[in-house]
């Protein structure tokens, strides 16, 4: 297969109920832009499907905005799962290969009010939103991802990757959010970018288990997987920084979650040198990305 792939969030536009939306809002915030209407991909998805055609590829990886299908706990909205499952129906039509994505990166306002990933009850909550998902696109989707780049808040968080500005950024949009919904900003946890404690991390993990055991439910036959942001770590120099990186971020996860499933989705974007003093910026002609 060859395709492309786009976020939910960052192509649709106006997802008003989600986490990401909010925190676009509030004063300090960590985003530089508002997504607003995006690329407007929720209304113009036969003509970008139509330009994959021509472009050659045969399949095309999209994601279903959780904050759509459930935009309040417990309610899920059939016409929502009718756009998506026009979506698939155009692939198909056009001989696309649909690749579902369940979650990619943001989650519904209501989920983060009762402690998002760091609330053990989300499990279930996923779960319940993937099983009404599945029933409805199934028989046609036959590839699912559960969730996108599930080490991602680690791989920001370790190493300073969060620092200076990027990190009080994130820090006032959390506090500032955590106090629009009343509660405290130690329980403020929406998966980009807080999901890297421990608590939230065994949730994140426990959630795809859970997911991809309610699809094998539905339809054994349906192939589940996990994508993991797996950067090439290179020490130049003997680093335990550079170490710590490469197991807490790519092993733990290929090991608690890349084991659960039919594949590994592996999105890899850079390589992050480490010499003896840390981690090492490139910025004199070369940039981190290959």
């Amino acid at each position: 297969m060859w395709g492309a792939a786009v976020a939910a969030h960052q192509v649709e536009g106006n997802n008003i109920n989600s986490d990401a939306w909010l925190m676009e809002q509030i004063p300090g915030t960590m985003y530089k832009d508002y997504s607003g209407d995006a690329c407007n991909f929720y209304h113009l998805y036969e003509q970008d499907i139509l330009l994959l055609k021509f472009l050659g590829f045969n399949s095309f990886r999209f994601s279903i905005e959780w904050s759509r299908i459930e935009p309040i706990e417990g309610f899920y909205s059939e016409a929502e799962l009718n756009h998506y499952s026009k979506i698939i129906d155009k692939c198909i039509e056009l001989r696309i290969i649909p690749i579902v994505t369940l979650h990619h990166f943001t989650s519904p306002r209501w989920l983060i009010s009762k402690g998002g990933w760091k609330n053990k009850e989300v499990i279930t909550k996923f779960s319940n939103y993937v099983k009404v998902v599945v029933e409805k696109l199934g028989d046609r989707v036959k590839h699912f991802c559960t969730i996108n780049e599930a080490n991602t808040p680690v791989q920001l968080s370790i190493n300073g990757l969060f620092s200076g500005d990027t990190k009080k950024a994130i820090e006032s949009s959390s506090k500032m959010a955590a106090k629009y919904f009343d509660v405290n900003v130690d329980d403020f946890c929406p998966f980009f970018p807080n999901a890297s404690d421990e608590i939230s991390i065994s949730n994140v993990i426990k959630s795809h288990e859970e997911a991809f055991k309610a699809i094998k439910k539905i339809d054994n036959s349906i192939n589940v997987g996990v994508t993991l942001s797996l950067q090439n770590i290179i020490n130049i120099e003997p680093n335990n920084d550079g170490e710590k990186f490469y197991n807490e971020v790519n092993i733990r996860f290929l090991k608690e979650m890349g084991t659960i499933g039919d594949f590994v989705g592996v999105p890899n974007y850079t390589r992050v040198l480490f010499n003896s003093k840390g981690r090492v910026t490139e910025t004199e002609n070369l940039a981190d990305w290959y």
